[in-house]
């Protein structure tokens, strides 16, 4: 393994871009030749500051989209455009590192592909691969991994 300029692990040398990300006791992983990839993992909870988050943290146009929603909807149109950005913010290497003090835009479809992942009941995953692929807004399944051995053996 290796890191980039800003930190994103990746291995060293030719070979896969991968993304990980987790939530509670559940997680992501998304591992492609396409090209930079972020993924991102959210359990969906109740957020009492959701409106000042939106309106401090999201572009304007995608602010006045979510908050035109109501009770779950509002609640699940936020978790879809948070996905997306911070998977979009992992494919980049930025991530979160600079904190929550900027505003953030979602993923331009000119260059990236954006895919729902489908996590399961009370989770919402997002994907973001580098360039324009055939899957672009769809709703991608996650494939469970079962390991038959616990790790500490």
């Amino acid at each position: 393994f290796a890191t980039d300029p800003s930190g994103k692990p990746r291995l060293d040398g030719p070979g896969p871009h991968f993304s990980v990300s987790s939530s509670g006791d559940w997680g992501l992983i998304a591992v492609t030749s396409l090209g930079p990839v972020g993924i991102d993992l959210e359990r969906v909870v109740a957020l009492p500051e959701l409106e000042g988050i939106v309106t401090r943290r999201f572009a304007p146009a995608q602010a006045r989209e979510i908050l035109k929603q109501s009770g779950q909807r509002r609640l699940l149109a936020f978790y879809r455009g948070w996905t997306r950005i911070e998977a979009q913010l992992k494919a980049t290497g930025v991530g979160l590192a600079d904190g929550l003090d900027t505003t953030m835009s979602a993923p331009d479809p000119r260059e990236w592909t954006v895919a729902g992942v489908n996590a399961g009941r009370g989770l919402i995953g997002a994907v973001v691969v580098a360039g324009l692929h055939p899957w672009a807004n769809a709703t991608l399944p996650a494939v469970p991994l079962v390991l038959r051995h616990h790790l500490s053996e």
